[in-house]
């Protein structure tokens, strides 16, 4: 008679020199689901590393003309805080070309 000790000894060298053996044991307990569903969760997992990674590119570019943007508006700003204050100097003038104009005619 075979010993228990001797069975375990035989069953782990079948588990690591036969593939066929060890390919149902693996099978007999459900490693083939779980090896299944490992392959299925490392395949989601590449799928939302692949759109994160095209997202931050996305946000990138979103970035690289948010700073656009923002110079072209302080550029835009600055150019109107001049017309502003040209348009305020013709105010003026036009003002005291008005006054001029009522005083030389007597209004």
């Amino acid at each position: 008679m075979v010993s228990r000790d001797e069975v375990r000894r035989i069953v782990l060298e079948l588990i690591r020199t036969d593939e066929e053996f060890r390919l149902a044991v693996a099978g007999a307990l459900g490693l083939d689901a779980i090896l299944s569903e490992l392959k299925a969760l490392r395949q989601d997992f590449n799928a939302m590393l692949s759109r994160i990674v095209s997202i931050e590119e996305e946000l990138k570019r979103h970035g690289q003309i948010l700073e656009e943007h923002t110079r072209l508006l302080q550029e835009h700003s600055r150019i109107l805080e001049v017309h502003s204050r040209i348009l305020q100097e013709h105010t003026r003038l036009l003002q005291e070309h008005g006054k001029a104009l009522r005083s030389k005619e007597g209004y």
